[in-house]
């Protein structure tokens, strides 16, 4: 009985089978492998038979099922066991943000868990792969919720002691119904089925090894796979609903036959060794009927192929220009054995040729799609600069019925639906014009923008309701497009100004809320279109809505106006003065409707307008004359030069600029004559649009003059308007020869006044597309007028992140000395650096990583070397020597980089600035010089540096100081060895007569390292420093040590003193020395309390009896400073009893004394 039961239902009962088990069997691991197997066999049920066809494949879902439903249980079961153990708050909304977390990872990967790939690995990571702006479809969300909704029955049923009895048989029941109810929903559109390798076989004799395939054979084989049918060439469709089912053809059905005439023209050529390798054919689209939908079909081109024949150039070029006149004839056969015979798919035409369409176009026009799928596997661009001439625009404009199969094999394969051409029209654009909506509908689920403005002000809904297209105009507002969009023409206008007088579309539109007051740019309505177009259906229509038939447009003029410059028929104009219209008003120009009939001769008219009117014979015999305009417009359909400046004579100031734009931009002689007869070169069009910006912009357009714009500049035309440089250079950058030679044009346009900031439509700047152009010159001269290097577009690039993924090195580095930002990020992220990394692009990482010192957001500047010196950041200094910044540079403080790297101690840094000629002599303001900032910093290495390099070691600080004299003070003995080893003078003196060895004595009294005391006393002693200078007015160095200017109570160690003191005495220095105050040796030491010290110098003989300037003996100063000890000392050198401190308490006059 089971025999006539389908399989897909047999699999679909053993699901339901499991999950009743799970009822019956006890919670935990059973539970979760019966569930497990569960949606395993549901989703088998409903996922195609070719799934069960690879055990593989079984085992890779039952893998992605098992950590479904374990990573389900793992993120429930803390917050779950919590909730039924508490039943608290805070348990139940870890429960709730439990299950999102899991439905936000349903939904990421819902089209995977769709089952839609054979093997399970395919499915996720094409699910990964998606753009992050279709990665969470609404269709997904549903997915999600359902399969989750499953596996937490699952996990429910699972959980130990959570359910029993009753309430878990109804469980069971209801997963039993459900689960296969969620698989069959969740079902997938088709299967695809990856194309397995060849697997190498053992030929059965040496002669199959070597026998190439005939070309009889060859031709057999194409023959048999022509007279397959459908049937036959298509694989086992699992239970689908749409159209992407995998086909796997045989590799016979798409062998090609040489071109017989390919060798008789190029020169013999090796044969080449045969190599096996896999060549993959592209995604073809098949159309579909009643009994087979529509298709996604890929070949298995899976075979080995002759290593390909190297050519030469000429033999090259030949084969291309073979290839190019077969697909320009349509001779498919014949482009498709050049191909073989080694033709490139991206040749170009030559630049003398007229038709510069590629290769790829020329195939997406053609019947038979085999070539432009043999153009696309060989690597063909499908998404050229100039987006008018990409294949995809060219097979949704060159059909009226439409080309789907053409379209859907492009968008299959990687063309962009969303790009737009220099007048702003997209791919949906032009399908719009096509009677199918089957275009547009490929179109839009290619992401094509269905609201997408172009430069006219038109979106595809406009177009197809100005085709009369209401089957596509129905369709296109189904699918969202809006009726009423800022900055676009009104929907009704465009639907009153349709071919025929159907009022269908205006219905439409009305129905659909479309603003019944919307005017144009002009100010015409709806009725002020149809009445020039003649539709007095349409007119009626919109009345009957509402709309009023007296209304004037912005200039003045009234549908009577519009009628008569239409150039309609008498009778319409009689119904429309029936109907209500006025004709007795002046429009801005003076002209009634009457006025306007008679200047054109519509004496027909004239008779409707002015009933008193009687034509004269001559009149009656005169052909109707047609309005100027219509005349003008006349001559030039029959390209007569001559008549058309015969009738542009009658033309107003308004009609002949509109001449000059309609037509004068592709005619150099017209816009020439209109120019020398009267047209003002500064004029500006009704949007206020200046001609001589139209035809900057003009002149990148195809079939536009190029010389007509610099004719107008000529004639001291400017080039006004906020955009115009920008939409200029956006039409160059459309166009493969302008954009080798134009920039020099650029250039001039910029020197005559071009707007260096406005944008285009597309937010772009002129300095975004100048670096998109890669025109240096262009680029340097923007940035010179101060262009935003940081204007982003409508994605958030940069012209930094632009020029990091074309590679230009020269273009960052003027972006950095700018002031771009490598920090900025696009919508998407990314930074410049970022872009770098990912790149991979070495020389460029390096000017956009700017880490210790920060790049500026400001244009960088000389200054900036010593600021990137003090950071010490090697990097950016030598990115900014090589900007060519002058390397002795100073900053605000006068110090160069060099000063500034010798004081941080950067020595890198260092060695780049002496590399690039760096002066060492340069001192700061405050006289610094970098030798003495690197002895301050007591940085040896530093100092010796600079000395190798040059530096004066006897280059005078403020008050004469030297380096030596700054290193003895700072107590650097190796510093002063140092210097003294490369010429410093130890008998220098400086303004106030002091020496390096004063400068030591100083340092030793307050010194607590006796050994760097001792040693620079050494060290100084031996290079001859003096103790005793003869002619020095200063201080003697004996006292400087003794603390001779120190303050009274200065901390010191007397143990450094006792130790300077003997290496001074050692010296026979004399201890006679008196400094201004008339202190000896023996009165400083009694001032600072120095015990051990007079003791020593008492030793030496010093004289204990010496007075000051104010007769005062070292004892008096001792016991004015309170060291009674001190002063008993100082008394038992003078030979004297030690006095007793009553006698310092007698009176003058007591007869004691």
């Amino acid at each position: 009985m089971l025999e006539a039961v389908p399989a897909r239902l047999r699999i679909a009962l053993v699901a339901v089978a499991a999950l009743m088990a799970v009822a019956m069997v006890r919670p935990g691991e059973q539970a979760l492998v019966l569930g497990v197997a569960a949606n395993l066999a549901a989703g088998l049920a409903f996922s195609g038979r070719e799934l069960l066809k690879h055990w593989k494949s079984v085992l890779s879902w039952a893998l992605v099922w098992g950590v479904v439903v374990l990573g389900a249980l793992l993120v429930l079961m803390w917050p779950l066991s919590k909730l039924i153990k508490d039943g608290g708050l805070h348990a139940a909304m870890g429960v709730s943000a439990a299950i999102g977390l899991l439905l936000l990872l349903a939904w990421r990967y819902a089209d995977a868990l769709r089952m839609p790939n054979v093997f399970a690995s395919a499915a996720f990571k094409g699910a990964s792969e998606r753009a992050a702006t279709n990665a969470w479809p609404w269709q997904g969300l549903a997915v999600a919720t359902t399969v989750l909704s499953a596996v937490v029955a699952i996990v429910l049923l699972a959980w130990p002691d959570l359910l029993q009895g009753t309430s878990r048989w109804v469980l069971a029941g209801v997963a039993a119904v459900w689960i296969p109810v969620v698989h069959f929903l969740k079902r997938p559109s088709g299967l695809t089925v990856a194309a397995p390798k060849p697997k190498a076989t053992k030929p059965a004799t040496e002669k199959s090894t070597t026998e190439k395939p005939t070309r009889e054979a060859k031709a057999k084989a194409r023959k048999k796979s022509k007279d397959k049918t459908p049937a036959e060439t298509t694989k086992p469709r699992g239970f689908a609903s749409n159209a992407e089912v995998v086909s796997l053809d045989a590799l016979n059905s798409l062998l090609l036959t040489p071109v017989a005439d390919a060798k008789s023209v190029l020169p013999q050529m090796t044969e080449a060794t045969e190599a096996a390798e896999e060549v993959h054919a592209p995604v073809e689209a098949v159309e579909g009927d009643n009994e087979h939908p529509a298709q996604i079909r890929i070949e298995d081109t899976t075979t080995a192929t002759p290593a390909p024949v190297v050519h030469t150039e000429a033999e090259q070029a030949v084969l291309n220009t073979l290839l190019y006149e077969a697909a320009r004839a349509g001779r498919v056969e014949q482009a498709l054995g050049l191909l073989s015979e080694g033709a490139q798919a991206t040749a170009l035409p030559q630049s003398s040729d007229k038709d510069q369409r590629s290769v790829a176009v020329l195939a997406a026009v053609l019947p038979d799609l085999r070539l432009l799928r043999a153009l696309i596997a060989q690597g063909a661009e499908l998404n050229p600069d100039n987006a008018a001439q990409a294949p995809l625009a060219v097979a949704t404009r060159d059909s009226w019925h439409g080309r789907p199969e053409a379209v859907a094999t492009l968008l299959a394969n990687g063309a962009d639906a969303r790009r737009a051409d220099v007048n702003g029209n997209t791919a949906l654009h032009h399908a719009a014009h096509s009677t199918d909506p089957a275009v547009a509908a490929l179109l839009l689920d290619a992401s094509s923008d269905i609201n997408a403005i172009n430069s006219e002000g038109v979106t595809p809904l406009l177009v197809a309701a100005k085709s009369g297209n209401w089957r596509v105009a129905k369709f296109l507002i189904e699918r969202g497009a809006k009726l009423n969009i800022e900055g676009a023409m009104p929907a009704l206008n465009a639907a009153a100004r349709c071919d025929d007088d159907d009022a269908a579309g205006v219905e439409l539109f009305i129905k659909h809320k479309a603003k019944l007051d919307a005017t144009d740019a002009e100010g015409r309505s709806p009725v002020h279109m149809a009445a020039r177009m003649g539709h007095i259906g349409i007119i009626q229509a919109l009345l009957d809505h509402g709309m009023s038939i007296t209304a004037r447009d912005g200039n003045g003029r009234g549908v009577v106006h519009h009628a008569i410059e239409g150039e309609t028929s008498p009778d319409f104009v009689k119904e429309l003065l029936h109907m209500g219209a006025r004709a007795d008003f002046e429009d801005v120009e003076g002209f009634t409707p009457l006025k306007r009939a008679r200047e054109n001769a519509r004496w027909a008219l004239v008779s409707v307008l002015d009933p008193n009117f009687k034509p004269t014979a001559s009149q009656d015999a005169t052909p109707v004359a047609r309005a100027p305009y219509a005349a003008v417009s006349d001559a030039l359909a029959n390209d007569d030069l001559e008549a058309v400046k015969i009738a542009a004579v009658g033309l107003n100031s308004d009609e002949r600029i509109r001449l000059f734009e309609e037509h004068g931009l592709q005619n150099g002689a017209l816009a020439n004559w209109l120019l020398d007869n009267g047209l003002d070169p500064h004029a500006v069009n009704r949007e206020g649009q200046a001609l001589a910006s139209l035809a900057v912009v003009g002149a990148t357009k195809s079939g536009a003059h190029p010389d007509i714009a610099r004719s107008m500049l000529a004639r001291g035309a400017q080039i006004n308007g906020r955009g115009v440089f920008a939409e200029y250079l956006t039409g160059v950058q459309s166009s493969g020869q302008m954009r080798a030679h134009e920039e020099r044009t650029a250039l001039e346009w910029l020197s005559r006044g071009a707007d260096a900031f406005g944008e285009n439509a597309a937010g772009e700047t002129p300095l975004f597309l100048a670096v998109k152009l890669r025109w240096r010159h262009l680029t340097n001269e923007l940035l010179a007028r101060g262009a935003f290097p940081d204007a982003q577009n409508a994605q958030g690039m940069t012209p930094l992140h632009l020029s990091i993924t074309q590679g230009d090195r020269d273009m960052v580095k003027a972006l950095i000395a700018a002031g771009a930002s490598p920090r900025l990020r696009a919508n998407d992220g990314q930074t410049a650096h970022g872009l770098a990394l990912a790149g991979g692009h070495k020389a460029l990482i390096e000017w956009v990583d700017w880490r210790l010192w920060p790049s500026p957001a400001r244009r960088l500047r000389a200054q900036d070397l010593p600021a990137a010196a003090i950071a010490g950041d090697l990097h950016a200094v030598s990115r900014l020597l090589e900007l060519g910044f002058d390397v002795n540079t100073r900053d605000g403080q006068g110090c160069t980089g060099l000063l500034r790297a010798a004081g941080g101690g950067h020595a890198d840094v260092l060695s780049a600035l002496i590399a690039h000629g760096a002066d060492t002599r340069i001192a700061a303001d405050a006289g610094a010089t970098p030798l003495s900032a690197a002895v301050s910093m007591r940085n040896l290495a530093i100092a010796e540096h600079l000395i190798d390099a040059g530096a004066d070691v006897e280059q005078r600080l403020p008050g004469d100081v030297t380096a030596l004299m700054l290193a003895s003070a700072l107590g650097l003995p190796k510093m002063a060895a140092l210097l003294m080893r490369h010429g410093a003078r130890v008998d220098a003196v400086d303004a106030q007569g002091l020496t390096a060895l004063h400068c030591a004595c100083l340092f030793a009294f307050g010194a607590r390292d006796r050994t760097a005391a001792v040693t620079l006393m050494d060290t100084l002693l031996l290079a001859g420093a003096e103790p005793d200078p003869e002619d020095s007015q200063a201080v003697a160095p004996l006292l400087l040590l003794l603390g001779a200017r120190a303050e009274p109570g200065t901390a010191t160690d007397e143990t450094v003193i006792l130790s300077v003191l003997d290496q001074f005495l050692a010296e026979g220095v004399s201890l006679t020395s008196k400094d201004a105050r008339g202190f000896g040796p023996l009165h400083v030491a009694a001032l600072h309390g120095l015990m051990r010290v007079i003791k020593m110098l008492l030793r030496a003989g010093a004289d204990p009896s010496a007075r000051d300037a104010l007769n005062r003996t070292a004892r008096e100063v001792a016991l004015m400073r309170g060291f009674v000890d001190v002063a008993t000392e100082l008394g038992t050198g003078e030979n004297k009893r030690s006095p007793s401190m009553a006698s310092y308490l007698r009176t003058p006059n007591s007869p004691d004394t």
